[in-house]
């Protein structure tokens, strides 16, 4: 079983509706996106993205696709906007099944997963180095080609706890493993809490100022045979 939490706060504070993460749970599955922020309706994209994930246990890019246009279209769209849909519009992909004793990971850019075992660094993927976040990653596009998906599998324990983190929050733990800086997240208990983090964070230059999403699991013993 697991226990899960989850906060995000939008790059401006001010206009959260302009949060172009998105996260979606269902069962055991678990999806979080990152929508790019120069493209249009990029938000509304992650958004179907990972809903499709948690539904099917797939990235099923065309069913997302299809509602994702039915939604943009309901109402007319100035001309700049229609003429900025002829281009993908792209995001971030992580998908996340799991048991008591499994870890699967689908990814396509830069949300990341890492699993803390015994306050360390167990498990990260699909970036292990602070560094690796200064290519620019593949995108799951609207149309057009689709990068290759990358996957893995980590083997979980009871008291494991499993993060999945955008972009901003994954470079950081990433810069600050050597300081387990995961203590200071897994303490934080509502989004108050999270978004006063972030802020000092993000003040201290410390933090990207981009929109940040995390989700927490607390993978615990199976005792439904118990």
């Amino acid at each position: 079983m697991a226990a899960i939490k989850s906060f995000t706060l939008a790059k401006d504070a001010v206009t959260p509706e302009q949060n172009e993460d998105a996260l979606a749970w269902q069962g055991q599955r678990l999806a979080l996106t990152d929508g790019a922020s120069s493209d249009a309706f990029s938000g509304l994209w992650a958004r179907w993205l990972g809903e499709q994930f948690v539904a099917t246990g797939t990235l099923d890019r065309e069913r997302a696709a299809q509602l994702w246009q039915e939604e943009v279209r309901q109402n007319p769209l100035p001309w700049f906007l229609a003429d900025k849909l002829r281009q993908p519009t792209h995001a971030s992909f992580l998908g996340i099944c799991w048991d008591d004793t499994q870890l699967q990971v689908q990814t396509i850019g830069d949300t990341c997963a890492f699993v803390i075992r015994d306050d360390n660094l167990a498990f990260a993927f699909p970036y292990t180095r602070a560094e690796d976040f200064a290519t620019h990653p593949m995108l799951v596009p609207t149309h057009g080609l689709l990068p290759e998906m990358l996957s893995a599998s980590f083997p979980l324990q009871p008291g494991d706890t499993l993060i999945a983190a955008t972009d901003a929050l994954a470079a950081w733990l990433l810069t600050e493993q050597a300081h387990q800086p995961w203590q200071s997240l897994l303490a934080l208990q509502n989004d108050r809490d999270f978004a006063r983090w972030v802020q000092n964070l993000r003040n201290a230059g410390r933090l990207a100022l981009d929109d940040a999403t995390v989700a927490i699991l607390s993978i615990a013993p199976d005792t439904r045979g118990a």
